[in-house]
């Protein structure tokens, strides 16, 4: 018989020789050739049970775990098993491990196989399942199935369908970033939540309004340990891996320890859904943070990126985005908070569906990130977020959470319910009643306190549990013990009929916190004379997993190992109180060495904690300089109030006499800095006294000029300016004496002497100042930051000369000083156009001053500080205000006022001056007449010539448009003295400018009382104007003229 490749080889040289024997008998060896051919190929054709076979295989070279591949021919009735029934295992592999592979290989397998049948994954030894897959529509495409006890281990890591019939689900595709849903082996028992029906139907209706509303839900789960709090979200997660809308999910769970961590929840949020590990290198974890951020964002997640990931610990302090912004806690928080909110958006819109926070245990959470969760909540409105947390009571003893929470209080089951729940898990009618009552009585309706009840008599060998049979008991039933009525009680019997390897594992993972990793276990077991037997750690950890006291976490925050949870936090508390307090200073010792050791770059970010270790193990000193490192961290990632705690802390271990100065130079200094960015200036002042000390009493004199030059600028913001001379001056001594070192200082005292100088109306020795600065600063390295400092007090000191030109020079200079190392400092380059703004504004250039006011408010709101937002927004509605555009100005003007506060802040006479003229071109001139006096009364405050004479000033033009006098402090002042008040306040200054609108304004006023004199003022201003450079205001005044 002819093969295949005879046949092959005979149609070839058929072909070769077409020409020589002609077409037609050509055509007629070819028809037949090729009809042998098929014939042949039909006979040898492989069945479907062979294709089967053959994908069997394949994905035996991949996988060996205990599943059955099934095929199907579509349209046969047969559905023939390929395959043996198997039980192997990866070794150390859980099962969730074992399905996920079997199911990932499948996948491929289905991808790269022509096959016309699709797969389906069951258990072994089950059955019932051959009757469901029969009953599976034979119409259903080519794709992977699996049962319910398969999908239980599944959850959260691959798309699932729900099928028509009960139990068996369609797997679709991977998630992009798997969250695998976690159980408790009871929960596998206990197929339905009991008695929670109406709290779960409750959370479901949050979502589906979420996504109909597109705003934000939250709902707060609040119950007792034990109530079914964690339960809850695991029947919630059920559901929503189901739900036809497409989730990105965030969740974290806290504890103990994440109070010591800024922004945790958060943090823990990210790095899970973006698969950072505290052990990534600072460029490591910045990368994948930036780059799933790009992915969602696009262009704007660099700068999103930056903020969100210095406000959660990254540290990109040295970012050109946070450059400008670091020293403004509130505003920084604001731009991070906005982009937090961006990137979430960004989210939603990606996955077209919703944005998922599950978080767990926030009573433990720190309190900044309770403020985010408030936050987020009022401010979504535009796109379907969900939050739903879990807690304990006393999360509303210490922190208020806003109203948009929807409060879900769990309270103990009744006894009806826990009946219910007992013939669930049993059986009906399987538990003895003496039993039954016992455990109903004894459990006070707390579902965890049951199931540790449960546990324990497993433990005790009176009930077991098999596949077979469900829980049942054992023969052993006679000598039932008599179960504790606390959770503490049956915990603590659990604990102790542990062996004393897997006690020891316990006590040493409850040492590092509820959560913990195999390699810390490790570590502790391993000392200088003993290598621990690692077996039997990974033994321990599995009884212990087995006993339901701690559970395996799907991924870890360090890489390369384990990373475990104790199941309940009594748990923890429970086993910890037992350990002895000598043995867990050791412990805790050993711990902070390990977190040093594992935290590379980042050390920082885990600074409070490694600081915690080292207190609970009595070092102090080494305690002191980690809460130290935390209080910098804190700051640096504006936290302001977590900073002061840390130092607190510090300062509460520090001993009467405390010989390590320099460290006590270090805390007092960061101290300081804290209290000064706060605004607490007497405190800081003490803390700087502090430093100054310390230094002293080192003789260390650099120490000293930079504790004088701190205090020299807190003096300055209290407008103690002689007292912040004297202090910049011993500054520059104690500089001058450190020699080379001190220069940086040197330069820093002369630029405080020039800020002194400005604030005391006198720019003309503050540019002498600043001049020597400079010459100083030319010589020293890495001077950016300074020179860029001294050109703007430059800029300062030539605009309180009204020298317009020069101060945009001066300003335009630190610009290109800045920008030539980092090109993109956008906050700088607002605060430039804002400068241009208002010289031009100066200068009566009103329109042009309009449009840089404009570009610069709204770069301002991205990239400024608060406090520049501030001066952006006040000037805007100057220069709305000088463009007649009253009503609009008012409204920042008023912002202004809201936003400092009853305190103020330095430009609070040019905000009233320009309320007053707005409330004039608004003919509201009783609101006139109250700004132009709250503006004379802050000028008083300040005795700054330029502020009276303006005040004054307005004064005058209210009591003219009001024809009446001004009452002030018991008298009555007539509009002609106002303006004389105000010439005076100016007449020996270098305020020209202010002289000339001065002048100006009162030769308006006399022009229909005595218009000679009114010419003589108008020509003086017109002429003044003129000689400043002004021609703009010189036309003004020359048409009033």
């Amino acid at each position: 018989m002819k093969t295949r490749e005879d046949l092959l080889r005979t149609i070839s040289t058929l072909k070769e020789q077409r020409e020589t024997i002609g077409e037609t008998t050509y055509q007629t060896i070819m028809a037949a050739l090729e009809a042998e051919l098929a014939a042949l190929e039909a006979m040898s054709a492989p069945t479907p049970h062979d294709k089967a076979q053959a994908v069997w295989l394949t994905f035996k070279t991949h996988v060996d775990a205990a599943w059955l591949i099934f095929a199907k021919q579509r349209g046969a009735q047969q559905l023939p098993a390929v395959g043996e029934y198997e039980r192997l295992a990866f070794d150390g592999a859980s099962i969730t491990e074992n399905i996920s592979r079997a199911v990932q290989v499948a996948l491929r397998v289905l991808k790269t196989h022509e096959i016309t049948f699709f797969i389906m994954l069951a258990p072994a030894n089950d059955d019932i399942l051959a009757e469901k897959w029969a009953q599976l529509p034979m119409s259903l495409s080519p794709s992977l199935y699996i049962d319910e006890e398969a999908y239980t281990h599944i959850r959260g890591i691959f798309i699932v369908r729900e099928t028509s019939v009960a139990g068996i689900y369609q797997i679709l595709e991977n998630k992009d970033r798997a969250f695998p849903i976690q159980h408790r082996e009871l929960e596998i028992i206990i197929r339905d939540m009991i008695g929670r029906d109406a709290e779960l139907a409750q959370l479901k209706n949050l979502f589906n309004r979420a996504i109909e509303e597109k705003r934000a839900f939250g709902a707060l789960i609040i119950g007792n340990n034990g109530v079914g709090k964690s339960r809850l979200l695991l029947e919630l997660d059920k559901w929503l891996e189901l739900w036809p809308y497409d989730v990105w999910h965030l969740e974290a769970q806290s504890t103990t320890n994440a109070q010591h961590v800024m922004y945790g929840l958060i943090r823990d949020a990210l790095s899970y859904r973006f698969d950072i590990h505290e052990d990534d290198d600072r460029y490591t974890a910045q990368e994948k943070l930036f780059s799933q951020i790009e992915l969602l964002m696009s262009e704007e997640g660099d700068h999103a990126a930056h903020f969100i990931g210095q406000l959660v610990g990254y540290d990109y302090s040295t970012s050109p985005h946070l450059l400008d912004i670091r020293a403004d806690v509130q505003r920084f928080r604001e731009v991070a908070y906005e982009m937090l909110v961006k990137l979430f958006r960004a989210a939603a819109h990606h996955y077209k569906g919703l944005v998922y926070l599950r978080l767990d245990d926030i009573h433990d959470a720190d309190t900044a990130s309770l403020e985010i969760l408030d936050y987020l909540l009022s401010t979504v409105i535009d796109f379907p977020l969900v939050i739903v947390a879990a807690a304990q009571p006393r999360l509303l003893d210490c922190y208020t959470l806003s109203k948009h929470f929807e409060v879900i209080n769990l309270r103990s089951l009744s006894a009806t319910v826990m009946n219910q729940l007992l013939d669930h898990i049993f059986g009906v009618g399987r538990l003895p009643l003496s039993l039954r009552q016992s455990l109903i009585d004894r459990t006070n309706g707390n579902p965890y306190h049951l199931e540790e009840a449960i546990r324990l008599l497993q433990d005790e060998g009176i009930l077991d549990y098999d596949l077979e049979r469900g829980w049942h008991l054992t023969e052993n039933m006679i000598n039932i013990p008599q179960i504790p009525t606390t959770i503490d009680g049956v915990i603590q019997a659990r604990v102790n009929a542990l062996p004393p390897n897997a006690q020891q594992t316990l006590q040493q993972a409850a040492v590092v916190g509820r959560i913990f990793w195999d390699r810390i276990l490790l570590y502790l077991q391993t000392t200088s004379t003993q290598t621990i037997d690692e077996e039997s750690v990974y033994q321990a950890l599995a009884l212990l997993e087995k006993r339901n006291l701690i559970m395996r976490r799907a991924s870890s925050i360090f890489a390369n190992t384990k990373e475990y949870i104790f199941q309940q936090a009594t748990v923890h508390r429970v086993v910890y109180d037992s350990v002895r307090q000598q043995q867990a200073q050791r412990y805790h010792l050993r711990i902070a060495q390990w977190l040093i050791g594992r935290t590379r770059e980042g050390v920082g970010e885990n600074a409070s904690m490694i600081a915690h270790h080292f207190a609970r193990a009595n070092d102090t000193h080494r305690a002191i300089k980690w809460y130290a490192l935390a209080a910098q961290q804190a700051f640096s990632a504006y936290l302001p109030d977590r900073a002061l705690r840390y130092y607190e802390l510090a300062f509460e271990l520090i001993p009467d006499y405390l010989e390590d100065l320099q460290l006590q130079i270090r805390l007092y200094n960061g101290y300081g800095q804290v209290l000064g960015a706060q605004g607490n200036y007497t405190d800081a002042m003490a803390a700087y006294t502090a430093v100054w000390m310390a230094a002293e009493k080192a003789q260390d004199v650099l120490w000293q000029a930079r504790a004088w030059n701190a205090m020299s600028s807190l003096q300055t913001n209290l407008i103690v300016s002689s007292e912040a001379l004297e202090y910049a001056d011993r500054a520059a001594q104690l500089a001058e004496k450190a020699g080379p070192q001190g220069r940086e200082e040197l330069a820093n005292a002369y630029l405080n002497f020039a800020l002194v100088y400005n604030s005391q109306d006198k720019p003309q020795a503050a540019i002498e100042w600043t001049e020597k600065a400079l010459l100083v600063i030319e010589n020293l390295p890495n001077n950016i930051q300074l020179l860029a400092r001294a050109y703007n007090t430059l800029g300062e000191s030539y605009y309180y000369l009204n020298n317009y030109p020069k101060a945009l020079e001066a300003n335009q200079k630190a610009l290109e000083i800045m920008t030539a190392s980092s090109p993109e400092i956008k906050p700088i380059h607002s605060r430039i156009l804002n400068d241009l703004a208002f010289i031009h504004y100066r200068m009566g250039e009103y329109k042009i001053a309009l449009k840089y006011a404009e570009e610069a408010l709204q770069l301002s709101r991205d990239y400024g500080t608060r406090r520049h937002a501030i001066y952006f927004v006040n000037n805007y509605g100057i220069i709305l205000m000088a463009n007649q555009l009253y009503e609009k100005a008012e409204t920042y003007l008023y912002q202004v006022v809201r936003m400092v506060g009853p305190l103020g802040w330095w430009g609070m006479v040019g905000t009233y001056l320009a309320l007053c003229e707005c409330h004039l071109g608004l003919n509201k001139l009783r609101e006139a007449q109250s700004d132009a006096l709250h503006a004379l009364e802050w000028a008083k405050r300040t005795q700054n010539a330029s502020d009276l004479c303006a005040a004054w000033r307005m004064l005058g033009v209210v009591s003219e448009k009001r024809r009446e006098p001004i009452e002030l402090d018991g008298r009555y002042i007539e509009a002609e003295d106002c303006f004389a008040n105000s010439r005076r306040a100016v007449i020996n200054t270098n305020h020209r400018a202010e002289l000339a609108h001065t002048l100006w304004a009162w030769g308006k006023y006399l022009r229909r009382r005595d218009p000679q004199r009114a010419d003589r003022l108008l020509y003086e201003a017109q002429e003044i104007f003129t000689e400043l450079q002004l021609p703009k205001l010189a036309e003004y005044v020359q048409h009033d003229r």
